[in-house]
């Protein structure tokens, strides 16, 4: 795969056509969806993971990422990340958990009508990073599908910190849409 590509098609024979492109596919997943016509989790052939911040374009983020994964036969995990400070007792980031569920339901629930399989996550982490890498490696996620704010014109436009940190910690490809 060649870092900084995001390839779109009108099937999945164009994206896949496209030198940038080079998807993993899993057997499991190629036998479920010619035997039953659908590829139940965990074994699907495409799995896109949507980090969903508090202030990003959620709705838009979460129908791009269902049209890819429609096109891919895949799923789409959006993940909702709650930070966790070290002297934090567990029991106290699962209230704050409880606390910010409802707008992430919110964001799910008006992906639904997609038509794609969407397996919501809410993660407690140390930081926002390492929930993201973490989640990506365990569910086996073959794409991390990221909003980036892009600053207003007259300002330089810097790649934000957790972005970057993703884009090296992860194994799977990062594809990022810039909204203002």
């Amino acid at each position: 795969p060649v870092a900084g590509w995001i390839v779109f098609g009108s099937s999945a024979d164009a994206v896949r056509a496209h030198p940038a492109v080079s998807a993993t596919l899993s057997h499991q997943g190629i036998f479920d969806y010619l035997f039953f016509y659908t590829s139940p989790a965990p074994e699907t052939i495409y799995r896109i993971l949507v980090p969903i911040g508090p202030n990003e374009e959620r709705y838009l983020l979460l129908r791009m990422a269902a049209d890819l994964a429609r096109q891919l036969s895949g799923e789409v995990i959006p993940l909702q990340v709650i930070t966790v400070p070290d002297p934090l007792a567990i029991e106290e980031g699962r209230r704050m958990a409880r606390e910010r569920n409802a707008l992430f339901r919110w964001s799910v629930n008006l992906a639904g009508d997609l038509g794609v399989p969407i397996y919501p996550i809410t993660r407690l982490a140390r930081s926002v990073p390492d929930g993201i890498i973490d989640t990506a490696a365990e569910e086996s996620c073959n794409l991390v599908f990221m909003a980036w704010p892009a600053k207003s014109s007259g300002q330089e436009a810097r790649i934000g910190s957790i972005l970057s940190l993703v884009a090296r910690g992860v194994s799977s490809d990062v594809a990022v849409v810039a909204y203002h």
